[in-house]
């Protein structure tokens, strides 16, 4: 039953299955063949029988959480373009939504092997509408996200928009239905769905079609310019003390000499930038989508906790500009840790709000989610950062019964929306928190929009001066 052979693919693909769901890990779905290649699609799997039965490798990142993994973690910066795809075992023969997923991290950390699909894709049975999960990996960090010596960058968006070709092209393979797939991600996976969505739309390519974006969008952070990224190509040059173009070659600096390289050099965040491939302008572009769940959470910022500056460098900085004496009236701003808040709320949420306007504006259905429920891990962090998407996987079984009742509740208006159905009344807001869910016509981030009245730049010229510069060296997010 977990053997499936495709003349298509030219290949026999036997996985595993896992109470009830069967689950496909470590297909290939595009080859590289050096560091800073251009991924190609795999289509062919020359009469292989391929075992995916077993984690692949994950991309070289620092010790993480993401750690657990099913098996044995092994990392391969040439070999980890590879999903992972599960779907209900009732559901064999049937043609399913696809629900596509780019994990988070700040494009520095995460695998496809951290998050266990089970509890998903069994609600999706449970409630008689099974669907498919596909989770992408891709490249990270220096691996992923800085330039070669020809000035070109982006390979970990790269490898996601290869996915999301192979996806289209072959998930039918596995049940799939082509035209009921949903492009999603989380924090840094949110930022890639919003980018790779306004590549599809510059490019006509109709890749996209429904997308749910949670905790992150293009104006989270902006692209940056090859000059910049160079900057970090010179500093580990000289760091290393070889040439830059050395970098660029395997042979010459090693995978695990390249990590090293990140982490002593600052390296921030997987940065985006302008080059052949995002080109000026996709931050303005609108994506051409039928519909777009976008959410964020309660407070986003708790993960700046340690990154914006003591309380009395605060209140210097604040009292030095109308708009920051406005911000600290409107946020109550006593400690750092109130400015986390802000700094959450403009990083994080104030694009999402101004992404959803957009879409609306050119026609797109949007369901708009405010994420407010208490981690129940670890109360202290609030609705941290990503508590959203720890509900949706729904892989911890120490929460209680009602935060299990919600958790199933909220997968289940996930997997409602691939089948293209209204998640919740558009032109309505989801609300949830204290363990439930509300919808109706009012604005939990009333607070939030008010920074609308202010230029986009100043305010995040307020935040950067409250914090470090996360496009500089050693400031990092993660």
């Amino acid at each position: 039953m977990t053997t499936i052979h495709s003349e298509k693919l030219n290949g026999t693909f036997e996985g595993t299955e896992t109470d009830g769901v069967l689950e496909w890990k470590n297909i290939q779905y595009a080859t590289i063949t050096k560091r800073y290649d251009v991924p190609i699609v795999k289509t062919d799997y020359q009469g292989k029988v391929v075992d995916c039965t077993k984690d692949g490798p994950i991309c070289p990142q620092i010790a993480n959480r993401y750690d657990a993994h099913d098996g044995d973690v092994w990392s391969d910066e040439l070999l980890c373009l590879n999903l992972r795809i599960s779907k209900p075992k009732s559901a064999i023969g049937k043609k399913l939504p696809v629900f596509a997923f780019i994990h988070g991290g700040a494009n520095m950390i995460g695998s496809i092997y951290g998050d266990n699909p089970v509890p998903f894709v069994k609600q999706s049975e449970t409630i008689g509408k099974p669907f498919i999960v596909v989770q992408i990996e891709y490249r990270l960090g220096m691996f992923g996200y800085i330039t070669n010596k020809d000035g070109r960058a982006n390979w970990g968006a790269r490898d996601q928009w290869a996915a999301a070709e192979w996806i289209q092209h072959f998930i039918g393979e596995f049940g799939g239905d082509t035209d009921m797939i949903t492009l999603g991600g989380q924090s840094a996976g949110g930022m890639g769905t919003s980018y790779l969505s306004r590549r599809d739309a510059m490019e006509g390519t109709n890749l996209v079609n429904q997308v749910f974006m949670s905790s992150g969008s293009v104006g989270c952070f902006p692209p940056q310019t090859v000059e910049h990224l160079n900057i970090f190509r010179d500093l580990a040059a000289k760091k290393k003390g070889c040439k830059e173009e050395d970098l660029d070659d395997i042979s010459k600096v090693s995978a695990d000499e390249l990590l090293d390289l990140q982490t002593k050099i600052g390296y921030p965040h997987g940065m985006f930038a302008y080059d052949d491939w995002f080109k000026e302008g996709i931050e303005d572009a609108v994506p051409k989508v039928e519909a777009a769940i976008i959410s964020d959470n309660g407070f986003e910022g708790v993960i700046f906790t340690k990154k914006v500056h003591p309380d009395d460098k605060v209140e210097e900085v604040l009292n030095k500009t109308n708009l920051g004496k406005a911000v600290k009236k409107l946020y109550n701003i006593k400690s750092n840790a109130d400015v986390c808040k802000f700094y959450g709320d403009q990083m994080l949420v104030l694009p999402n709000v101004t992404d959803a306007e957009k879409l609306r504006k050119a026609g797109a259905k949007v369901y708009r989610q405010f994420f407010d429920e208490i981690d129940p891990i670890n109360p202290k962090m609030g609705a941290r950062h990503a508590v959203d998407i720890f509900f949706m996987w729904h892989d911890n079984t120490d929460i209680d019964e009602s935060e299990n009742d919600l958790a199933k509740k909220y997968q289940t208006n996930l997997i409602k929306f691939t089948y293209k159905e209204a998640p919740w009344p558009e032109g309505e807001v989801c609300w949830i928190h204290d363990h439930k869910i509300e919808y109706g016509k009012f604005n939990p981030r009333q607070q939030c929009c008010e920074l609308l009245k202010y230029k986009r730049s100043e305010v995040r010229e307020l935040a950067t001066d409250l914090g470090p510069d996360l496009t500089a060296p050693g400031g990092n997010i993660i």
